[in-house]
């Protein structure tokens, strides 16, 4: 018999692809100057619609899944949704009707220029991110009339520091809207995936 010859691997290629990886990876994240990256710090509720019972178990498994993966918190099954994934064959008009219906489903403070892009937008799959601020220990802040604070939304700092970040970016909810004409080309995976990965994560979709 043959004796097969020694095969030597080379790992310059795998270096070099992990750190191209690492580069997209980093591009991808929405950063702040004076924030922290936004992070689930409350319970995620995912509610999925616009799809057949078994694909839209389908989609909320993967997302509980990745969740749990990640160590976000899952809130107990009859929760109040705040990570909403909808496919539609009209997002433009789902997306008015909803925001005439509640307008307090956007977070006004980052101005109607944006929200309108969004709504407006002819992404396959969009997102949007609502924030709050929570302590750097997961605390929430609170709606305090007693303090002096006008009924504005406080965090109480236990130990305040100049070398530490005292408050944190949460997600206070998420919508995350699919064209299904759009993506009908993509396997149940694929698209599950994929709204899985923006929902959990405040990303540049147009990276």
């Amino acid at each position: 018999k043959n004796k097969l010859e020694t095969v030597t691997v080379n790992a310059k290629r795998r270096a070099a692809l992990e750190r191209q990886v690492k580069d997209f990876v980093y591009a991808l994240a929405v950063k702040y100057w004076h924030d922290s990256l936004s992070r689930w710090n409350k319970p995620v509720c995912p509610r999925v619609g616009g799809l057949p019972r078994e694909q839209g178990e389908f989609v909320l498994a993967r997302v509980s899944q990745v969740a749990k993966d990640s160590g976000i918190p899952l809130a107990a099954e009859d929760c109040r949704p705040n990570l909403y994934i909808i496919v539609t064959p009209d997002p433009t008009e789902l997306l008015e009707k909803w925001w005439a219906r509640d307008r307090g489903m956007y977070d006004r403070r980052k101005g109607i220029g944006p929200i309108r892009a969004f709504i407006e937008s002819g992404q396959p799959i969009r997102a949007w991110y609502n924030m709050d601020f929570s302590g750097s220990d997961g605390s929430m802040a609170t709606t305090d009339t007693t303090g002096g604070t006008l009924g504005l939304p406080t965090l109480r700092i236990a130990d305040p520091s100049r070398l530490n970040i005292a408050s944190v970016k949460s997600y206070g909810s998420v919508v995350v809207i699919a064209d299904a004409d759009c993506v009908k080309s993509l396997t149940m995976g694929q698209l599950a995936d994929y709204v899985t990965f923006i929902g959990l994560a405040e990303v540049h979709l147009d990276a």
